[in-house]
């Protein structure tokens, strides 16, 4: 199949895509090849709000990020950043007028999505730090007590278990933490998929 025939078949699809995602109102899924993780092509990225309908903050946005690669996003405060992770992680839709526009969507099983304002639970540092286990349906604690704190080592955190152990007493961690910490804290959980 040649570039242009995979292009018109890639765009088909999202087409019949994006129709069934505003039929039932959720995202859809499908995995990617083997060596691209995620790929746009001629994509807008909107500010959607109440108020504004739709405001394009980036147009025609086209890249392809591959295994083993590296993207960095900045850029002045309001220029679409996080609009861009959004649709990238598939909480916002891809609402560009372009015919040939596309999302290869990462696949859920194989990426941690963070976001800016964090939603901690409370509970023990085993359980916060088991959340995303749960989150991705696997249902089950960390228990590998030297992987934990070695993770923990990683992000700065170490200290976490001296002070608030890992099963005894429950915390409400968005009060106890500083953001810094809070954000290691998640972090150190999407590591512990890994």
């Amino acid at each position: 199949m040649s570039l242009e025939e995979e292009l018109r078949t890639t765009i088909a699809l999202h087409r019949r895509q994006r129709v069934r995602e505003l039929d039932t109102g959720k995202r859809i899924f499908f995995p990617t090849s083997t060596d691209q993780v995620l790929t746009l092509r001629n994509v807008d990225v909107c500010l959607s709000s109440k108020i504004i309908l739709q405001n394009v903050l980036i147009r025609s946005l086209s890249f392809t990020l591959n295994k083993q690669s590296t993207l960095l996003i900045s850029g002045p405060s309001g220029c679409g950043k996080s609009s861009l992770l959004r649709l990238i992680a598939g909480l916002q839709y891809n609402t560009s007028t372009s015919p040939n526009s596309c999302i290869q969507f990462l696949r859920r099983d194989s990426t941690v999505f963070l976001p800016q304002q964090l939603h901690l639970i409370d509970g023990t540092l085993r359980q916060q730090l088991s959340y995303l286990f749960e989150s991705k349906g696997l249902g089950i604690l960390v228990e590998d007590n030297v992987k934990i704190r070695d993770v923990l080592l990683i992000v700065g955190l170490e200290h976490l278990l001296d002070r608030y152990s890992l099963d005894v007493f429950e915390h409400r961690w968005s009060r106890i933490l500083s953001i810094g910490e809070q954000q290691r804290l998640m972090i150190a959980s999407a590591l512990l998929l890994l």
